[in-house]
């Protein structure tokens, strides 16, 4: 235990990219998580498909990083 080293990050399902966002925004807010971690593709869809953009204008909008994990 070492709360001021340790900090819990979202892990997000990106099927759905609004709710991944809303998700994130829940996670930040009110659980006072520090970040998000996805993985690299979603179906047939790369992270820079236009289809995130909703994500990650959240993560902006929150200033948290999301992390990519292969």
């Amino acid at each position: 235990h070492s709360p001021k080293r340790f900090k819990g990050v979202a892990i997000l399902t990106m099927i759905d990219p609004a709710a991944a966002a809303e998700e994130l925004r829940r996670a930040v807010t009110e659980l006072g998580l520090v970040a998000a971690v996805t993985r690299q593709h979603v179906r047939d869809k790369n992270l820079d498909d236009p289809s995130f953009d909703v994500l990650w204008a959240e993560a902006e909008r929150l200033n948290v990083p999301v992390c990519v994990h292969g």
